[in-house]
């Protein structure tokens, strides 16, 4: 790649010339890493393979080993099973055979002496009650669980079985509780002590359940109203309350039978649990004893606390009051009074009662038991203060509330902006910058203007980091300039040039810049109070004249924010550091301002802020009708009726396409200071002018006639001289067309018969494009403009390489005299008749030497119109201007590169022709070479044009081409 030089002085151009050879090395630098790096990787990679061999090979030897100990293991358990099967066989049987010699025995003694045979029955029923307890115990100590318990009782094992059984629950019983399987199976048959104790462990272990049946069974419905046993213990708003204690003993009925309780015998029940279950049985009763209680208690204060809430309401308290002391003495009546301050608090922390009506409360007039009178406030400071603190609660209910509605709206923000990170990293990243803004453009509509800085805080694409720089600067210069004033957030999002760490911060230098203002948050306060106000004057006289608000606005919410939206931006402007207007006066003035602006959208049937309303269920017909976003469709049927009703007869004067309301709208707007034509108005009638090959205004006039009406003298003369210019060129129909699509009284100030039907543009007249050739309102008709071979420059290449900078960073007409933004009237200046001096003050200084503001720059004061100063609109927050749409300090630095002085060289199109060519040559452009690269990448950095950077190169060469082909054939040579 060849070396990059610049025959720039140093310093000429305000910042470094960046050589490709950097990048170049960057590019080499990042290779030689990117090798590194894989070497590395692979290194790695191998550690790793030798390390997971290794431990494969100590994984199979440890398993290996633990086999065999589990073998072994096992051989060990099984031998030791064996040999306690057969030791348990000939204990059994030694048992069996010493039962059988002890019993003949006892049986001969009892038949010699009957005496005996009494004690032995004693000894009989003393042995059963041993061996009961012992298997008690003995199960206790197995802690067989709920499922073992079932496993065990689905049949009987037999001895062989039993001895050499591996059941988890058989386990338990024969090596935990030592039961012999002549005890298990007396068990099992439920004979003799051993089936004693174990019913007796049964029922004990079914009647522990108790609480865990109810807390399992919890959600299960009793009755005929689906009550829940929970609901039973626990609610107080039962539909049948006194059916609570009947409901829970069938509950407890269901439990005795699913457990199995209800298959034994109630006194054996009680002789085992010794009154336990009915112990616990009684606390679930208490229990609901006190629910129940509860709920009666809670139904009386309900109606106590509606009784109370009425008479507050209805002040009749202190009557009430009256009556018990005099019927039954001051002591009952202080009583109740104690007694209505705590139902009242608590109807006030569920903030049920008005302000004025615990301030009536609490001037009840009363006497105390000295005889003193006064208020309940004053004489009982107890009542006073439980009153006060039931506030305090609903005040921090209401602010736990505002700041959980706080923390969900961020936690949906977070959400969201995760969500639309996720999908702007997703994208290719050439693509990332166009998803980056699309999601910001959400955000905005959506009005979540938290989201909006998130979004804004987001870089996606990191390389044009040291671009923002600039850019940063340039909007730093712009708001000192302007005197401090801070243009809107959405002019600082959309700034060009800055990414989303620059953005917010501007966005929060430009908070703290507004929050300076030590009275701002108190004008904010009191102004959102007056608005809330005057939107409820303006509903309830909506009302009072008949009409009833519809469902457009449910609440003054909406429309209170709007209004207060409107204010801040107002105040913002009034209070900037630069304004000449007090603080007091900024408020007021602001005020002023958004009540006109709430005047005019709430009756403006297009706008969002319009407030419909009815009248004896009926809608009101506005007096213009809301035609919505797309009133197209309602036009071309009544358009195309008329045509076919009235032929070849003008339509626009044989039928009424506005309503009698409307043209007397339109009447009132031409007549009547201060007024203006409605949008829908505009909108029907610039339709019709496109249909009828006419404008505006001509619409307007031919209407208003229809109803016996007429345009005023002026306004009349001014339609008059253009169907005149009309009809001599009717290629000038568009323009007139394009000129008056908002002609509003402001807008037509007078028409010159000796301009050839050029019409001066008033203060207000809404901008809009001229077609190439096309007279300018302010600047006369389009001068002739030099072609392309007549630009400067020694070859086609360099004329052609100046025609391509003006290609994309102006066009039409009026290039040579257009500011930054739209090809219209308002962007406008007479350059040729300013010298560059006076261009860069017209962009930065006011007359009386102040900064101007941001977006506005006046005329030097010999362009004056009738005495009043002559204003040029400037877009997109620059302030560039002519053909190359040069920067005012890139433009000094240029013309002054050229050896000319600013304050005596006009900036006439010469000039800006040959600014191009000397500027591209500063830079170190080849401009006779051709569109290669090179050149691209010099003439669209951040030092040259902007537009071009915008391009690719392949679309800068198509056009490059194209602007080369017109030169074909022609002289190449320096236009003089």
């Amino acid at each position: 790649m060849p070396e990059f030089r610049s025959y720039a002085r140093e310093g000429q151009l305000g910042r470094p010339i960046q050589a490709p050879d950097k990048a170049t090395a960057n590019y080499k630098r990042g290779n030689q890493f990117v090798g590194l790096l894989k070497e590395e990787n692979q290194r790695a990679w191998e550690r790793d393979q030798k390390f997971l061999s290794a431990y494969k090979e100590k994984l199979s030897k440890e398993k290996s080993a633990r086999q065999a100990v589990e073998n072994a293991k096992r051989e060990s358990i099984e031998a030791e099973r064996k040999q306690r099967v057969a030791n348990a066989k000939l204990k059994a049987d030694f048992a069996e055979q010493e039962a059988k010699i002890n019993n003949a025995r006892i049986q001969k003694l009892a038949e010699l002496v009957p005496s005996i045979a009494e004690d032995v029955k004693t000894a009989l029923d003393k042995r059963k009650e041993f061996d009961a307890n012992t298997i008690v115990d003995a199960m206790e100590r197995s802690d067989l669980t709920d499922e073992e318990t079932r496993d065990m009782s689905q049949n009987i094992l037999k001895q062989d079985e039993y001895n050499s059984g591996n059941q988890a629950w058989l386990v338990k019983l024969r090596e935990i509780g030592k039961i012999t399987w002549h005890q298990y199976n007396a068990m099992m048959q439920r004979t003799g002590g051993y089936g004693l104790g174990f019913e007796r462990w049964d029922v004990r272990q079914k009647a522990e359940g108790l609480h865990t049946w109810f807390a399992v069974n919890s959600e299960r419905t009793i009755g005929p109203d689906g009550v829940t046993i929970n609901d039973l213990l626990s609610n107080t708003e039962l539909p049948n309350n006194s059916s609570r204690i009947g409901l829970l003993r069938e509950a407890y009925d269901s439990f005795l039978k699913e457990s199995g309780l209800s298959g034994y015998n109630k006194a054996f029940r009680d002789e085992t649990l010794k009154g336990t279950l009915k112990a616990e049985w009684n606390s679930l009763l208490n229990l609901a004893n006190k629910k129940m209680l509860r709920q009666s208690e809670l139904i009386g204060i309900e109606k106590d606390e509606t009784t109370l809430l009425g008479r507050i309401k209805a002040k009749a308290y202190q009557g009430i009051y009256d009556g018990i002391v005099n019927s039954r003495g001051s002591i009952l009546a202080h009583r109740q009074l104690k007694t209505d301050a705590k139902l009242l608090a608590g109807l006030i922390e569920r903030d049920m009662v008005p302000e004025e009506g615990i301030q009536s409360f609490l001037d009840t007039k009363v006497v105390n038991g000295n005889g003193d009178k006064g208020t309940v406030a004053n004489l009982y400071p107890g009542i006073n203060a439980l009153i006060l603190d039931a506030k305090g609660k609903r005040r921090m209910a209401n602010l736990r509330r505002t700041s959980y509605i706080i923390a969900e709206r961020d936690r949906e923000t977070q959400n969201d902006f995760n969500t639309a990170t996720d999908r702007i990293m997703s994208v290719p990243l050439n693509q990332r910058k166009a998803e980056h803004a699309a999601a910001v453009r959400a955000a905005q509509e959506s009005g979540n203007h938290q989201l909006v800085r998130m979004l804004a805080g987001i870089d996606p694409t990191p390389g044009l980091t040291l671009q923002n720089k600039d850019a940063e600067q340039n909007f730093r210069e712009e708001v000192a300039r302007n005197s401090g004033l801070w243009p809107t957030e959405d002019e600082i999002l959309n700034y060009p040039g800055l990414n989303g760490t620059s953005r917010l911060k501007l966005l929060q230098e430009r908070r703290q810049a507004l929050n300076a203002n030590p009275n701002r948050k108190r004008d904010l306060t009191q102004a959102t109070s007056q608005l809330r106000k005057d939107v409820d004057g303006f509903l309830g006289n909506q009302i009072l004249s008949g009409g009833i608000v519809g469902k457009v606005h449910p609440s003054t919410v909406g429309l209170t924010e709007a209004l207060r939206q409107e204010f801040i931006r107002n105040y913002d402007i009034y209070t900037a550091p630069g304004s000449n207007i007090t603080k007091a006066d900024a408020f007021q003035k602001a005020l002023k301002d958004t009540q006109d602006y709430m005047n005019d959208k709430f009756n403006d049937p297009t706008s969002p802020l319009y407030v419909q309303t009815t009248r004896n269920g009926q809608p009101i017909t506005p007096t213009t009708p809301n035609l919505g976003n797309s009133p197209i469709s309602s036009y071309i049927s009544e358009y195309n009726q008329a045509k076919q009703q009235h032929g070849t007869q003008d339509v626009l004067s044989s039928h009424m396409f506005f309503s009698p309301a409307e043209a007397d709208q339109i009447y009132n707007a031409y007549t009547t200071p201060g007024t203006n034509i409605s949008q829908s108005a505009l909108r029907k009638a610039n339709w019709l002018a496109n249909k009828e090959n006419t404008n505006a205004l001509e619409v307007l006039r031919r209407q208003l006639k229809m109803h016996n009406l007429d345009l005023p003298q002026q306004q009349a003369a001014a339609a008059t001289v253009i169907q005149q210019q009309v009809a001599a060129n009717p290629q000038s129909a568009i323009f007139y067309r394009n000129l008056f699509r908002n002609p509003t009284p402001g807008a037509i100030a007078a028409v010159s018969q000796t301009m050839l039907g050029s019409v001066r543009q008033m203060s207000n007249i809404t901008p809009l494009t001229n077609t190439p050739g096309a007279a300018d309102p302010r600047l006369g008709p389009a001068p002739r403009l030099p072609s392309i071979h007549e630009y400067p420059g020694t070859t086609n290449n360099a004329k052609a390489m100046i025609a391509t900078v003006i290609a994309v960073e102006a066009g039409g007409a009026w290039k040579f005299w257009r500011v930054v933004g739209p090809d219209q009237p308002s962007n406008r200046a007479p350059f040729d008749q300013m010298t560059v001096q006076e261009v860069w003050n017209m962009a930065y200084k006011n007359r009386d030497g102040s900064s101007s503001r941001i977006g506005r720059g006046v005329l030097p004061q010999r362009f004056d119109k009738n005495g009043k100063p002559q204003y040029v609109t400037y877009s997109a927050s620059s302030h560039a201007a002519g053909a190359g749409q040069f920067h005012p300090d890139t433009m000094m630095s240029v013309v002054q590169s050229m050896g000319l002085d600013p304050n005596t060289t006009y900036f006439t199109p010469q000039l800006q022709l040959a600014m191009i060519l000397k500027h591209a040559e500063n830079l170190g452009a080849d401009v006779n070479g051709g569109y290669t690269r090179r050149l691209h990448n010099i003439i669209g950095s951040m030092p040259a044009w902007e537009g071009i950077r915008k391009h690719s190169y392949e679309q800068m060469k198509r056009i490059f081409e194209g602007e080369l082909r017109k030169l074909q054939g022609a002289p190449s040579g320096a236009w003089t």
